[in-house]
């Protein structure tokens, strides 16, 4: 049985992370046999794999991908029984063969994901997905997100790293931790935590 990675805690430079998978990887195979393969289009085009690695599960779903020298493959996958398949191909991302998805996080009744790519320098940015249609909806756009779970009746819960902005002296939005509708619509703030440093 392939082991399943969880690499989370603070933003790193992608070839210590590529390093650090690749180290695991010489042990392991593929994110497993019954999942669909890496196509052979995007192997030709991203260069030979030195590393795989797929997310801990999360109410039936999870994200593998796929490491090349010159970027990433990455996918979230559902479990149907004893299988895995593809829900999200790796076209469908935000910015395929520039990132990877780090965490997917289905909501209490499996019609929402909460799912965290990871971009250049790492840094996070969240997405509402839902399963059946398969949009994406960004959470905060363009700012940097971490996805942090769902609240029972439904609320996504994310860390807005950086505050927003409206002018030089004001922020419209502090950074903190924030309760989100489905459709990426903010109820409230949680509460304020100390904006992060980053690149």
């Amino acid at each position: 049985m392939t082991p399943e990675w969880r690499i989370y805690g603070p933003m790193v430079r992608r070839p210590i992370l590529v390093a650090a998978l690749m180290a695991v990887a010489l042990s392991a195979s593929a994110c497993g046999s019954s999942q669909a393969r890496t196509s052979s289009r995007a192997t030709a085009t991203q260069g030979k794999v030195i590393a795989t690695h797929c997310s801990a599960v999360s109410g039936g779903f999870r994200a593998c991908t796929a490491f090349h020298r010159r970027g990433e493959v990455s996918r979230i996958e559902r479990r149907q029984g004893s299988r895995w398949s593809v829900l999200l191909a790796a076209g469908r991302a935000p910015y395929p063969g520039d990132g990877w998805w780090r965490r997917v996080l289905p909501d209490p009744r499996d019609e929402m994901l909460l799912a965290e790519w990871s971009g250049e320098c790492e840094v996070p940015f969240t997405y509402l997905i839902t399963t059946d249609s398969l949009a994406l909806h960004q959470v905060f756009p363009s700012q940097p997100v971490t996805a942090l779970g769902w609240t029972s009746n439904g609320l996504a819960r994310v860390k807005l790293l950086k505050p927003i902005h409206s002018s030089k002296t004001r922020a419209a939005r502090p950074s903190g931790i924030y309760r989100v509708r489905p459709k990426g619509n903010v109820t409230r703030l949680e509460r304020h935590v100390p904006p992060s440093l980053g690149c």
